[in-house]
């Protein structure tokens, strides 16, 4: 991203934030007097349920960054339409996009649209609604407890896709996708809960337990499609979530994706360059060593364990591949049952790989040659991610400096250094395992 479209998009996202606040201020009088505040503080009690969803229609929206800023209803720009039903969000259409203490945000778009089909829209589900979204639904958390608990458990296979980032994911939630019998959400905002509300060594409260069943309840709903599973896959954040979530959802299946560290280092590099929030990251600090601090003290190390800041682009890679493979091997290692999967054999023996997956999922193995078709496309085409995108920065070698310090990363997580060969345990994708 060149320094005049950054610095015009910080100007842009501080001419929204105030024009936003200003709106709704007047927005908040205008109810007063129309009705519409006492039509909202009435929806919050029980009798009200049938009427406590409130719809509005999208007149503008803006993000910072479509990609990495977090979901908000302060995304867009709203106008009150009226109050329906909670039933109203169960159509295909409608997707949970953003649950907070108080409320759950849907994005309705065409009807007709289904906004996890990623060939249609965009690969990543969050920037798909913020695209393509035209109302936005607001329901009281009550109300969404209540729609959640109707809804029950997921009919079909609940699968958990966590990741290292920049590893071939989105492609496999692709290859999930185009067997048609199979809804594969990729990254939905909504579970992001999992990495802004939790860590892996948190208790399971009664709160957050009902959270997180009621937020995969209401993503993976029934559709026309008679799917046979849900696969979910989660940024690579969210993965430290996982021990709670298989508390709750005893009997779904994990998967951990991860590639080559080196190129995964890399294509963050790239990535980096190219998104709006990930560049002002580095601009900003560097990653001091309290930031990666945060991360080293979730996974079990000392608060204190990093003694410098971060300067190199790779290192960033670095971190995020270190960290989130020693979270899978200390899942694993607690009785957490994940397997995982490598890119380079989905790529090098895309059915026979897909069909160890399918096995250990428990769903017909015939879907694997259908599901090898997604390999003909770029799974990020079209986006500020795509290959021919990112190919346009150049590649960050792993040498000198940057080589050092990516080192003492490595051995300061007890992970192998860039580019060397690693095989994570329980890897179902490996020519022997098939």
């Amino acid at each position: 991203m060149r320094t005049s479209r950054f610095v015009l998009r910080c100007f842009l996202s501080a001419c929204w934030t105030l024009v936003n606040a200003i709106y709704r201020v007047i927005q908040r009088v205008a109810w007063l007097f129309d009705g519409t505040a006492n039509e909202l503080r009435a929806r919050e009690r029980p009798e009200q349920y049938e009427n406590s969803a409130q719809v509005m229609r999208i007149l503008f929206r803006f993000k910072f960054d479509e990609y990495l800023t977090p979901a908000n209803v302060n995304d867009f720009i709203l106008l009150h339409e009226r109050f329906d039903s909670p039933e109203y969000v169960l159509q295909d259409h409608i997707t949970l996009y953003q649950v907070t203490k108080k409320e759950a945000i849907f994005i309705e778009a065409r009807p007709g649209s289904e906004l996890w089909r990623s060939r249609e829209h965009n690969p990543f589900m969050m920037v798909s609604q913020f695209m393509f979204g035209r109302k936005v639904v607001r329901i009281p958390i009550s109300s969404f407890w209540r729609l959640a608990d109707s809804l029950g458990d997921p009919k079909g296979q609940l699968v958990f896709l966590a990741n290292t980032a920049r590893c071939g994911s989105t492609l496999l939630a692709q290859m999930f996708e185009v067997t048609n019998k199979i809804v594969a959400i990729s990254e939905p905002s909504a579970l992001d809960i999992l990495s802004s509300k939790v860590t892996s060594k948190e208790k399971l409260t009664n709160d957050l337990k009902r959270l997180i069943i009621a937020t995969v309840r209401v993503l993976c709903k029934p559709t026309l499609n008679r799917e046979l599973a849900y696969v979910l896959k989660l940024t690579a954040q969210s993965m430290q979530g996982l021990p709670l979530v298989a508390e709750v959802f005893p009997k779904a299946r994990y998967l951990f994706m991860y590639r080559d560290s080196l190129k995964v280092a890399q294509s963050l590099c790239r990535f980096s360059e190219e998104l709006p929030a990930a560049k002002i990251l580095f601009l900003l600090d560097k990653w001091r060593k309290s930031r990666v601090n945060y991360y080293l003290e979730s996974i079990g190390m000392p608060p204190d364990t990093f003694k410098f800041t971060i300067s190199s682009h790779l290192s960033f890679g670095t971190i995020v591949w270190g960290w989130t493979v020693k979270l899978f091997e200390q899942f694993r290692d607690a009785g957490l049952d994940i397997a995982a999967v490598r890119y380079e054999d989905i790529v090098e023996r895309p059915v026979e790989a897909m069909t160890a997956i399918m096995r250990y999922l428990d769903l017909p193995e015939n879907l694997a040659l259908m599901a090898k078709s997604a390999l003909e496309f770029d799974s990020q085409r079209d986006t500020p991610l795509a290959s021919s995108v990112l190919r346009r920065h150049r590649t960050v070698e792993y040498s000198g400096r940057e080589k050092a310090e990516c080192d003492q990363i490595c051995d300061t997580l007890g992970v192998p250094h860039l580019g060397q060969p690693y095989l994570a345990p329980g890897t179902i994708t490996t020519k022997q395992n098939n």
